[in-house]
């Protein structure tokens, strides 16, 4: 009897050592209570991010007079930065996945082995900074803050903080609105807005003086060509400088617009032995690389601007013009 209850006895010792052990080790990576803030800073100072990539890449976005800009002063895309300093903001403390120095190496978000440093400042002085590391599920990643060596998972990855600048360049900053524009001039003839019409489903109707023998407006494509005007994006900045290589010296399209803030001249440019085009307009210093399928859309509208009348047979017989949903020059819009 005597035996068995040392056995006993020992049991429990072992049983209850083993218990305090794991119980030190949640509490040393428990660290911080759940549902806290995983970095603590007042969002409202933040005008200074600094986005550090692993292979050793960085983006440097800065907020003047309340606009987001890219080092080079170029517009950011405002919401995207916005939802970026969000989304820090409002991370919490979750469950601690570990604090081990060879899972932090493992998980990526090391001091010198990670996915994305994001460092949030005011000016230059720091406020809070967060490692981005694997991923750990469905929009879901490693986090962890530079103060602190325990890793929690977050609702944030790489994708939300890019570590390129024309992923956060503001693609939209071209774009007008079409109801703004009162005249269009393609090359050297000029089309203009027609006034006191009727514009169903946002259909401007538009007219212009002195048309060629044989010929009239093509008010769809004249329409479908400023829609895809209207709204360009742009697939990146080639900066400010003009090459030969942009093809502008010798545009392939001239167009100049009229509207609501003043006029904008497009000089379209085929770029040397590639398939993307180049534009540069009047307004803005930087010169724009367009995709071929964006400017073929623009340019291949262009050319239909102006159709040749179209004759069909009339009930008696004879043969009529027919200018159905055209107007064939000024003179006649009135």
């Amino acid at each position: 009897m005597d035996k068995i209850i040392r056995i006993l006895a020992g049991l429990a010792i072992v049983q209850l050592v083993f218990v305090v052990i794991v119980n030190m080790g949640g509490n040393t990576l428990a660290g911080q209570a759940p549902n806290q803030p995983l970095l603590a800073f007042d969002k409202d100072q933040v005008d200074t991010l600094i986005i550090k990539g692993e292979k050793k890449t960085q983006v440097k976005l800065r907020k003047k007079e309340g606009q987001w800009q890219t080092e080079g002063g170029f517009p950011a895309d405002q919401r995207k930065v916005e939802s970026l300093v969000t989304k820090i903001h409002e991370m919490k403390h979750g469950l601690p996945v570990t604090n081990s120095d060879m899972a932090i190496k493992r998980f990526k978000v090391a001091n010198e082995r990670f996915e994305r440093h994001i460092i949030l400042q005011n000016g230059d002085r720091k406020l809070a900074a967060l490692f981005v590391g694997s991923g750990a599920g469905a929009r879901q990643s490693h986090v962890r803050s530079d103060d602190d060596i325990t890793v929690y998972t977050g609702s944030l990855g790489t994708y939300d903080a890019p570590d390129t600048i024309g992923e956060w360049q503001d693609k939209n900053i071209l774009q007008v609105d079409k109801k703004d524009i009162s005249s269009i001039k393609l090359e050297d003839r000029l089309f203009q807005r027609a006034k006191n019409k009727n514009e169903k489903n946002d259909t401007a109707q538009w007219e212009s003086a002195n048309l060629p023998q044989g010929k009239h407006l093509n008010i769809k494509a004249i329409n479908d060509g400023l829609s895809s005007l209207v709204d360009l994006t742009f697939n990146k900045v080639l900066g400010r400088e003009s090459k030969p290589e942009y093809g502008i010296d010798k545009p392939v399209l001239t167009l100049n617009l009229t509207y609501k803030k003043g006029e904008r001249e497009y000089l379209f440019g085929k770029l040397k032995d590639k398939d993307d085009y180049v534009l540069k307009v009047s307004d803005w210093p930087e010169y724009f690389q367009l995709t071929g399928s964006v400017a073929k859309s623009i340019l291949d509208s262009a050319n239909s601007w102006l159709t040749d009348d179209v004759k069909k047979e009339s009930k008696s017989g004879g043969k009529n013009e027919s200018t159905a949903g055209t107007v064939r020059d000024k003179s006649e819009a009135k």
